[in-house]
């Protein structure tokens, strides 16, 4: 059996710095990868001079929405350049 004394003295603080939240899609046709903050993709989408336009699969696309969703992942939401510029 497990000793379920609580010691009435001591003090415990727990402090969580997480980020929370949810990614709602934002473009009728946008889509969203994932990838690992290490990879190529992660080279071309931070890129400390970025451009606008990030090139996926051969498609220019902009970025709409970035988030860490684990350890060393990241969650990114992409629209291609000719489905924003169809919508104007």
């Amino acid at each position: 059996m497990l000793d379920t004394v609580v010691n009435s003295r001591s003090n415990t603080n727990i402090k969580l710095n997480s980020v929370s939240g949810t990614l709602f899609k934002t473009h009728d046709k946008s889509f969203f990868i994932r990838f690992h903050l290490q990879s190529k993709m992660a080279e071309k989408i931070l890129d400390p001079n970025p451009s606008m336009q990030i090139s996926y699969k051969s498609t220019d696309c902009v970025v709409l929405q970035i988030m860490i969703c684990g350890d060393m992942e990241v969650l990114v939401e992409l629209v291609r350049q000719s489905d924003i510029e169809e919508a104007e």
